[in-house]
């Protein structure tokens, strides 16, 4: 835990700074939060007062995922992370997608969109399917503003990895979790999928906005399997293409 506005010069206080400085700057005029609008005011009146946006650092280019690749069982794989440039941006920009390497939101997010705890050792499909579930629950997704923090992605440990150990046992029950996933994604069924017991609301699709309107925010057909990347457009400040959806798919007040 974090103490806010204290004189702690810890690396921990330095980054909760730094996040709260970047969640500032979401919410500096407005951000749709359940299709919510949240004024500056209301921001401030919640949160705390704001960061001085003067201080934070906002450099050149910033990382974010913008492409992905679906897998043989068609689970959705992310590819890494792009160099996007900021071009004097003033606040954070949509993203398509959410990592769970790095992300943060009002704790709101996770009580209203918990994770599904029904998905053991769930790996590639859990991100998309995670956003969503965020996004059709009326949520925006954004990248930072600035570097916050990063870490090394390899494999030089020596630590096994959790398929290394007892995969056999492992595996059957990864496989009921990615069908759980393309449950929930309305996507095409395999020879292999049982039928899956009813489903709790809390871990599915969100109902203020329609999947289908977030399959063309982010470029992507569940059913027929294809993903357009979304690199040119953020590269270029286009990103979202799509904006609102149509009307028979509402955003609700």
């Amino acid at each position: 835990p974090m103490r806010r506005g204290g004189g702690d010069a810890s690396e921990g206080a330095v980054l909760h700074a730094l996040l709260d400085a970047v969640y500032a700057r979401v919410f500096r005029e407005h951000a749709v939060v359940r299709a919510a609008v949240v004024t500056r005011a209301e921001h401030v009146a919640r949160y705390g007062a704001l960061y001085d946006p003067n201080e934070l650092y906002v450099p050149a280019h910033i990382a974010g995922i913008c492409s992905l690749r679906f897998l043989e069982d068609d689970m959705v794989k992310f590819h890494g992370s792009q160099l996007m440039p900021q071009r004097g941006a003033t606040r954070p920009r949509r993203a398509p997608f959410w990592a769970a390497g790095f992300n943060f939101m009002p704790a709101e997010g996770a009580l209203l969109v918990p994770y599904d705890p029904h998905t053991p050792y769930l790996f590639d499909g859990e991100e998309f399917s995670y956003a969503a579930r965020l996004w059709t629950a009326g949520f925006e997704l954004y990248l930072p503003l600035t570097d916050v923090v990063f870490h090394p992605y390899g494999h030089s440990s020596t630590a096994p990895k959790y398929w290394q150990v007892g995969w056999n046992d492992k595996k059957p029950v990864q496989l009921r979790s990615q069908q759980r996933v393309r449950h929930v994604l309305g996507m095409p069924t395999t020879r292999d999928d049982v039928p899956l017991d009813e489903l709790p609301e809390r871990y599915g699709l969100g109902t203020a906005r329609s999947l289908a309107a977030y399959e063309r925010y982010c470029g992507i057909d569940l059913r027929r399997v294809v993903h357009r990347s979304q690199c040119a457009d953020m590269r270029a400040h286009t990103f979202p293409t799509y904006a609102r959806p149509r009307p028979d798919e509402p955003v609700k007040d």
